[in-house]
């Protein structure tokens, strides 16, 4: 998910920041998630997290996968909707639609072995894209 996500990102700039830093990789989207979830306590507690706070960042800097979790506090930093569609049952999952002020959204299709690495990201002038564009490879 990581890697997925860190390539669609490109260019963004992250809340707070004065720039990007180009390439996001996926130690370095795991660290930003860490450092959001250290930040915000009260609303990463253990009953939200489903383990204490700190074993959560442990395991998430040790390699676990990433979720809906990470999708959320992703597209708050960076201010962009995510679009996770199942390709199996045709179920969009959304994280960021009520942060305000959004700049892009990335669609991704999730399949069994995780969500696929090409991903759409697009500037919000444009607000719908057809299931034909997102599976049309890009040239």
């Amino acid at each position: 998910m990581f890697t997925a996500v860190g390539g669609a990102l490109g260019g963004l700039v992250p809340l707070g920041k004065a720039s990007s830093v180009g390439v996001y990789t996926p130690a370095t989207l795991r660290r930003m998630v860490v450092d959001f979830i250290r930040e915000n306590p009260f609303k990463f507690d253990e009953n939200f997290l489903g383990a204490r706070p700190e074993r959560y960042c442990d395991r998430l800097l040790n390699g676990m996968w990433g979720g809906g979790i990470e999708l959320s506090i992703l597209s708050e930093i960076f201010k962009v909707e995510i679009c996770s569609v199942d390709v199996k049952t045709g179920t969009a999952y959304r994280f960021g639609e009520q942060v305000s002020s959004l700049e892009s959204s990335i669609f991704f299709l999730w399949e069994s072995l995780g969500l696929v690495a090409r991903a759409y990201s697009q500037n919000t002038t444009r607000t719908s894209y057809s299931v034909r564009q997102l599976l049309t490879p890009a040239v």
